[in-house]
């Protein structure tokens, strides 16, 4: 898998998703589990399957703001490989970046516009088990005005989520399972 090529639909359905989720064409929706909706792209090869959350808590100066998220996904494979993303809903400071505390772990995050990504999938795995045995995750992130905004997700139903896209982009003796 390329995690170029996935960082790309990432960024693109995170598009589509700032619209609404139920609108984006050719994704299905999966079900939710606690605080965590689970989706499939069934147009994309391969299948891409992805996660979402909202904050249930938003601190910070900003009067305006778009639909911040964090969203989890993965392409069609044998061995799972996420990519683990943060929407602010505001554009980041310039070569700033974002910092994900869950538990004792904290977790650096590069930004680009209003999207913030850890730097390779040994760190996206890293932060996925963290997701799992996590109770809540606080994003602190700048914006371009120079306010630290903080974001609380909560992490119940992660882990039932995340079984929900493993299924649905599982791959058995070379086919992708329906």
């Amino acid at each position: 898998m390329g995690g170029n090529s996935l960082k790309k639909w990432v960024l693109l359905m995170t598009i589509l998703l700032s619209w609404d989720a139920q609108a984006a064409k050719g994704v299905k929706y999966l079900g939710q589990e606690g605080a965590w909706k689970a989706f499939v792209s069934e147009q994309s090869k391969p299948r891409k399957c992805f996660l979402v959350s909202e904050p249930k808590e938003q601190t910070g100066n900003f009067s305006q703001r778009g639909k911040p998220h964090v969203m989890v996904a993965r392409e069609a494979s044998k061995k799972p490989q996420y990519v683990v993303s943060v929407v602010a809903g505001f554009t980041y400071k310039l070569q700033s970046e974002v910092e994900a505390r869950i538990q004792d772990n904290v977790f650096t995050f590069f930004t680009k516009e209003d999207t913030a990504w850890v730097d390779n999938s040994t760190s996206d795995a890293k932060v996925v088990e963290s997701l799992k045995a996590g109770k809540s995750m606080e994003v602190v992130g700048t914006s371009l005005r120079g306010n630290e905004i903080k974001d609380q997700y909560s992490l119940s139903g992660f882990s039932a989520a995340l079984k929900l896209i493993d299924k649905s982009c599982a791959v058995t003796e070379g086919k992708q399972n329906k």
